[in-house]
């Protein structure tokens, strides 16, 4: 019995994501965030374009099919890596699993007063703005803040381009949105 192409190419889209989110944990240990999931997509993307070129049921296929397998392949693990980025994501920036691990580091209970000094809006900043300078995405001159490269501006752009498009606003801070 031998095992359809398409069954192969499910399971190194699998194999791919699996390899992300591995190779994730491991270079958090190392890099900063962006970096784990920059590193997370590029060696799950490479799980799938050595599966296509090794594994003798994907590369014995016909052109076509053989194509047509591969970006598959590649959609199926970029859906996979976005949905593990968005957990991930969800979680290293949520504000709630933040207070749970604050309870939990002091013993399981924690003053009201407590959480309040080191969650509110101003420590939430400072915050934010020292993780966006640890990672070098902006600058601090003279008390104002820029962007550190021209990557982050156009991306910065095109996520603004795409709120207002899809959203019809940029956020809700946007004054156009209330």
């Amino acid at each position: 019995m031998t095992v359809p192409a398409e069954f192969w190419g499910l399971g190194v889209a699998s194999l791919a994501v699996l390899v992300c989110v591995v190779l994730h944990a491991l270079a958090l240990r190392f890099w900063s965030f962006v970096g784990a999931l920059a590193l997370s997509l590029i060696g799950g993307a490479l799980v799938v374009v050595i599966a296509h070129g090794t594994l003798p049921p994907l590369r014995n296929l016909p052109v076509l099919d053989a194509a047509a397998l591969f970006l598959g392949d590649l959609g199926l693990f970029g859906c996979g890596w976005y949905a593990f980025q968005n957990v991930v994501g969800g979680n290293e920036s949520s504000i709630r699993f933040r207070i749970l691990e604050e309870i939990t580091a002091a013993g399981g209970h924690i003053a009201e007063t407590d959480l309040f000094t080191g969650y509110n809006d101003l420590a939430l900043i400072r915050i934010r703005l020292e993780k966006l300078q640890a990672g070098g995405q902006i600058v601090e001159t003279e008390g104002h803040y820029r962007l550190a490269s021209r990557q982050l501006v156009a991306l910065a752009r095109l996520f603004w381009f795409l709120k207002r498009l899809i959203l019809r606003s940029a956020g809700e801070f946007d004054p156009a949105a209330k």
